[in-house]
Parts: C-alpha cells; structure tokens; sequence
C-alpha cells in the first residue's frame, strides 16, 4: 500500500514471508515445497516437513510475482525459474506431456499423484509467466486477481452511482420489478406495491 504509514513494515513482513516459501523448496532435495511445514521453536527459521505431498499449488509463485512488481529485485525472477525448472524437471509426466503433483517431496524418486490441478494452468503458469513478462502486462494499477488468479479490471466509479442515476430520474423507484412466482411478488415491499398499483401479478 504505497503511501501508507506502515507500508515499510507490510513491505518487510511480505518479504520474509515469501523468503520462508521460496526456502521449502530450495531445501528440498528436488527443489519442491511440502504441502505444509512446521517450524522449529529454536528461534532460528528451521522447519521440517509435516505434509509431504506436492499438488502444484500458486501460492510462492504468486508471492514472488508480487514482490518482484513492488520491489523490482531481481532476486524475485530468480527464485521463480529455480522453481519453474524444478517443477519441470519432477513432475512433467512424459506420457502425457501435463505435469502431476508429488505424494512425498522427499522421497527419492518422488511418486507421481497422476493428477494435474485447474489451478496449475489458471495460477501457477500463470503468474510464473507474468513475473517474466513486461509489466505492461496487467499492471496492478489497473488489475486485480482474485483468489483464483483471475484478473479483474479496477473500476473508477462507484458502481452504486448507477442505481442512484436511475432512482433520481424515476422518483426514487426501485430500477427493476423482482420477478413473481405462481402469482406472489417475493419481498414486496410498499414502494414496489405503489408501483404495481392495479396491474395484475403474472
């Protein structure tokens, strides 16, 4: 949040939640993050394992996508291709030519899931791909992602303005008639029954 008293602070608590994700898969023997980990109460940032498995998830990659647009460190680009060829290397199914998720990380070789996320292709391709693509590219200024990496445009206006327009030039009416079901006008209220006046409910 530019600007903000404590965008300093979000700053650094982003930078060192995306480092702690960026090193569950730097050490790993294959270079894959564990599902979820547990952390050390050693005071150091140590971790071990607590859920093995490997499902393709978005969540570091969209982490060092954010980081890289706000910061510019070039650190960022780095640690997103150490990931993308690590996932290209461990799970590309040769068969099929799509990826698999991992039942154990740590396994050697590691078990292939046979089962290749929507959200692969919808966010984890997707943001590896922005992170290295001009920023022209959906600029933050102009888009937002939702939880599922899907771009959406920032709207200018207050979206309520529309309905205000309508109600001012029709008196203060409601801008539609809800629809009626065998005959009774669903949450009719006194306006709406105004409205209606006389005219039959279809």
């Amino acid at each position: 949040v530019p600007g903000h008293k404590r965008a300093v602070d979000y700053l650094a608590t982003g930078a060192g939640l995306t480092e702690m994700c960026y090193q569950m898969y730097k050490q790993n023997v294959h270079g894959i993050a564990p599902d979820s980990i547990v952390m050390a109460n050693n005071g150091n940032a140590d971790f071990y394992t607590h859920e093995a498995k490997y499902i393709l998830r978005p969540e570091t990659v969209e982490s060092l996508f954010y980081m890289w647009r706000v910061t510019k460190d070039k650190k960022y680009r780095a640690m997103a291709y150490e990931i993308f060829t690590a996932i290209r290397k461990v799970c590309k199914a040769n068969e099929s030519g799509g990826y698999s998720g991992i039942f154990n990380v740590d396994q050697v070789p590691p078990p292939m899931d046979d089962d290749q996320q929507t959200f692969f292709l919808a966010e984890t391709l997707k943001y590896l791909y922005l992170i290295f693509e001009d920023e022209s590219a959906l600029p933050l200024t102009e888009w937002v992602f939702n939880t599922e990496g899907h771009p959406v445009r920032i709207r200018r206006r207050n979206p309520l303005d529309v309905w205000k327009a309508w109600e001012d030039s029709h008196n203060g009416e409601p801008a539609f008639m809800p629809p009626t079901v065998n005959g009774v006008m669903p949450v009719e209220t006194e306006r709406m029954r105004k409205k209606r006046g006389n005219s039959p409910v279809i």
